[in-house]
């Protein structure tokens, strides 16, 4: 597994170009097509198949469907992303195994997994698990390339956890850690992870 130490946000737009690039995308757990920090990328994937797959036939997906049992075949799509979705799978080694094999081989996917995050669960999407960057490695083993980049570092994870006004003061908390990241260190207590894969 490769720790890719840049901003959170400049590793997600290298690899939503790169995934941008292929000529198939499955959005798995996708919500409303182009949520979850991908609207404003809309326009990168105009030129590919783009196909947006939830479990909630009300936020009319392309496919509705489950993780845990994609109805997609082997081999399928040349890349995948899964935002957000894993912390909300009853058996997320059995989601992984499936994005795994619903990717072409040399396929990649860009999934989001949260570590020190607030509970975000709902009726409908229980909220059962957090992600270590050990459980990262763990939960991906099968693929042949890891790339795990931090989001949100250890002061804007923190500011982020206040309730109510947490999210105003998380900038403050981004601005200390661009400190910390000139200084090279890697803390491990981290909002959550970006991951990239290659089968």
């Amino acid at each position: 597994m490769k720790y890719v130490d840049i901003d959170g946000r400049k590793f997600l737009e290298e690899r939503l170009r790169l995934i941008a690039g292929q000529d198939s995308v499955l959005d798995i757990g996708s919500g409303v097509k182009f949520q979850k920090q991908l609207n404003s990328y809309q326009d990168l994937f105009k030129n590919m198949k783009y196909i947006s797959l939830d479990i909630n036939p009300a936020v009319k997906p392309d496919i509705v469907g489950d993780i845990h049992r994609l109805p997609i075949v082997n081999n399928s799509f040349a890349a995948v992303i899964c935002h957000s979705v894993l912390e909300h799978a009853r058996q997320p080694f059995l989601a992984a195994g499936e994005i795994y094999r619903v990717l072409k081989p040399g396929g990649i996917a860009l999934i989001y997994l949260p570590f020190l995050f607030s509970y975000h669960g709902n009726r409908q999407y229980l909220d059962y698990w957090r992600f270590t960057k050990d459980g990262v490695a763990e939960l991906f083993n099968k693929f042949s390339s890891i790339e795990i980049c931090p989001s949100r570092r250890f002061f804007e994870m923190w500011l982020n956890l206040i309730p109510v006004f947490g999210g105003q003061l998380a900038f403050g908390g981004r601005l200390i850690d661009l400190f910390i990241v000139y200084f090279k260190r890697r803390p491990n207590q981290v909002g959550g992870w970006y991951v990239f894969l290659k089968k």
